[in-house]
């Protein structure tokens, strides 16, 4: 399965068949939060468009604004009730390590998330708010590559048990002092 979250390569006709698993995660959504429909959601993307299309570092001209809103409210959904999901399902987790590898080198292959080892050390948190507050305030265009990366850990780290698989895994590595 190939998958295409953004603008880039949205619309490309080898990745067509997964636009409609998107479009049950937003079903899921929905699901889940009945008091909501799906124009609310897309009435919120709609405020976020200006801003979004500004973190991309080329132009995304060829999406009209109803298909970039639409875009960014399946991709979104479909990366938060997937990574949710993914724990409970039959997917492996599988770290990766590459000498001088970076840590955003992960893939989905074959069933199996690929994830470069993660290790968690006294000083991971200051690191990262304090990298993730220069991204968040920085004056340019550029990639929120840090922001991005504690988001998706974030979803996929969302409780104990999680945190216990991934470390059975060997993809995180618990380096924290006991002082």
């Amino acid at each position: 399965m190939l998958v295409s979250i953004g603008p880039y390569h949205h619309g490309q006709p080898k990745l067509l068949a997964i636009e409609k698993h998107k479009e049950h995660f937003l079903e899921l959504l929905l699901q889940h939060n009945n008091n909501h429909r799906k124009e609310d959601y897309l009435d919120c993307m709609n405020k976020l468009e200006k801003r979004a299309r500004k973190d991309y570092v080329d132009p995304v001209h060829h999406l009209d604004s109803d298909e970039f809103v639409k875009m960014m409210l399946y991709d979104t959904c479909f990366v938060t009730e997937f990574l949710l999901e993914l724990l409970d399902a039959s997917v492996k987790f599988e770290a990766r390590e590459e000498r001088n590898q970076s840590m955003f080198n992960i893939h989905f292959e074959h069933g199996h998330f690929k994830i470069p080892k993660f290790k968690v050390t006294d000083s991971t948190e200051t690191f990262f708010r304090n990298i993730i507050a220069y991204e968040q305030h920085s004056s340019d265009d550029k990639s929120k590559y840090f922001t991005d990366y504690m988001y998706f850990m974030d979803q996929l780290i969302n409780c104990k048990e999680n945190v216990t698989q991934l470390r059975c895994h060997e993809v995180l590595e618990n380096w924290l002092g006991d002082g």
